[in-house]
């Protein structure tokens, strides 16, 4: 039997994605992804820093802009498909990431909804807990205030946010207030069918509505995965706009190293505090960050003595690179950042990456 079919538990044999709500994992994995992806932030920024000084500050902020505004974006092209209106409610109730998921009895249960004014308290978020562990307040604050804004603004051109209380400030929770201040009429009502697009239609699959808590969960962890391609894309697009082609590269290297042996190392004294400190390559894979197990679509295989061997059919990180055209630095994410995540799982260990003309992964192969 394949390695992948003890870990799927019964899943059907056609089936590349295993049940999120197997064993109370969903919530495990939904916050790790969402912490993998703020650190992601984190240690681009204090690379930038380190290595561009004042240039880098200045990158590191248009990063979070460019981050908000193709968010925004994205969430305005999928809402119109949905045949939704583009108000700020809207935006709330279809929110691209699994934040508002782990945190939905606060935001959507003790909030208060209208299209032009939406109110709600978060006093639980993994992206502010990853920050404060590591001493990142201050850049954390201006994620915060800088993303927020520049996702309302594209979204809408009316649209704005405040967060007067604000967890990275050391408050005990973040107050969000979503306004659109003139109150128009026109966006009470869906938009005209001619602004549907082809990429509004693709992404308007992954907000479908559905009464499955497994599918929901699933969709949720693959807009978050997906979002994580965003990140590293526009983090890389703001540090070209800034910086010569050979420190783009060499910070682009370093943060991707030690994002990637930092998570690691999570992982392996997670499964050292559970007793299990040499996991199996079907076990570690399920619980990986990136939610391999869950979002994308792979095939894994016992092959030699190899602990994991893998064969990766897509992902919702390159079905963004591969969009807009980011292939070559798609290359660079795999072949730098599995190995240092790997080795620091499995000390030791042998890793070798494949990817396509296009830079998506294709192969992974982890050994003794």
């Amino acid at each position: 039997m394949d390695e992948i079919e003890a870990a799927r538990k019964g899943a059907p044999e056609d089936e590349h994605y295993s049940p999120v709500n197997d064993g109370g994992a969903e919530r495990r994995i939904l916050a790790r992804c969402l912490q993998a992806s703020s650190r992601l932030y984190m240690f681009f920024a204090r690379q930038t820093l380190e290595d561009a000084g004042s240039e880098g500050e200045t990158a590191v902020r248009e990063s979070v802009r460019r981050y908000g505004e193709w968010r925004g974006t994205e969430m305005r092209e999928a809402h119109i498909s949905l045949g939704e209106p583009v108000n700020v409610e809207t935006l709330m109730r279809n929110w691209d990431s699994a934040s508002t998921y782990v945190a939905k009895d606060e935001v959507q249960d003790q909030g208060s909804y209208a299209p032009h004014d939406v109110r709600f308290d978060v006093t639980y978020c993994p992206a502010a807990l990853s920050w404060k562990e590591d001493g990142f307040h201050r850049w954390g604050h201006v994620y915060c205030d800088e993303f927020h804004q520049a996702a309302a603004s594209a979204y809408h051109p009316d649209a704005m946010v405040t967060i007067p209380i604000n967890m990275m400030k050391g408050d005990d929770r973040c107050a969000f207030r979503w306004v659109m201040p003139n109150r128009d009429e026109g966006d009470l009502s869906p938009r005209p069918p001619e602004e549907r697009s082809e990429l509004g239609d693709e992404l308007s699959r992954l907000y479908t509505r559905t009464s499955d808590e497994s599918e929901g969960m699933r969709l949720a962890l693959t807009r978050t995965n997906r979002l994580l391609g965003g990140r590293y894309q526009t983090f890389v697009q703001a540090l070209e706009a800034r910086l010569p082609p050979e420190r783009v590269r060499l910070v682009v290297e370093r943060a991707l190293e030690r994002w990637s042996a930092d998570r690691g190392s999570r992982l392996r004294q997670w499964f050292r505090q559970r007793g299990e400190p040499d996991p199996s390559g079907a076990i570690a894979w399920r619980e990986l960050d990136l939610a391999p197990g869950f979002t994308w679509e792979a095939r894994l295989r016992e092959k030699d003595r190899r602990l994991l061997s893998a064969e990766i059919l897509s992902t919702p990180l390159d079905d963004v690179w591969f969009t807009y055209g980011f292939g070559a630095w798609a290359d660079l994410f795999w072949r730098t950042s599995f190995p240092a995540l790997f080795r620091a799982v499995y000390p030791g260990s042998d890793v070798s990456v494949e990817t396509d003309a296009d830079g998506a992964l294709r192969g992974l192969q982890v050994g003794r």
